[in-house]
């Protein structure tokens, strides 16, 4: 993915920075580039062309690229991150798309997880964690099993980077 910078007032970029943990602000301005994309491509055109109807489900799909459960589990993530982890379970946190984790088989991969980031390799400590995330979830709404390993491991991932970014000293 490229990368762009976006210029903000002061007030509205201390806003975004005050809820950054309840927002994704790069999926907020992706859906808002693609609307005004398909916006201008509707405009450019009068008639209408394959190309304003690409620029316009792709601006949908941008405005609902994933399920509900999904960036609940991602806000799981960050909070646990920004709330509970130790740095060094933050720096052991795995990327997910470095390889080492296939998380398409995700319940061998909650244990190994667990097992990686908090060097415990206890199944009864990672079914507790991962039981109390689940009740979370519960607590959103969600069905019990609606925990998204992939996206709660890129919630904590992006809290890292974010971390990283502000203070590189920390790792």
């Amino acid at each position: 993915m490229a990368k762009i910078t976006v210029y903000l007032p002061d007030d509205l970029a201390r806003r975004v920075k005050d809820h950054r943990a309840h927002m994704n602000v790069s999926q907020i301005a992706r859906a808002a580039i693609a609307r005004a994309l398909a916006d201008l491509s509707a405009k450019e055109k009068p008639t209408m062309s394959i190309q304003a109807t690409i620029d316009r489900f792709t601006a949908e799909k941008m405005e609902n690229p994933r399920e509900a459960w999904e960036v609940e589990s991602e806000q799981l993530g960050r909070m646990w991150a920004m709330r509970v982890a130790t740095l060094e379970q933050l720096k052991r946190v795995p990327e997910t798309n470095d390889g080492l984790f296939d998380f398409s088989y995700p319940d061998q991969m909650y244990g190994i997880w667990h097992t990686t980031v908090f060097r415990v390799n206890d199944a009864q400590h990672a079914r507790d964690f991962w039981n109390e995330q689940a009740l979370e979830m519960q607590h959103r709404g969600f069905p019990v099993d609606a925990v998204s390993l992939e996206d709660f491991t890129c919630g904590a991932c992006a809290v890292r980077d974010e971390l990283m970014e502000e203070k590189p000293g920390l790792f």
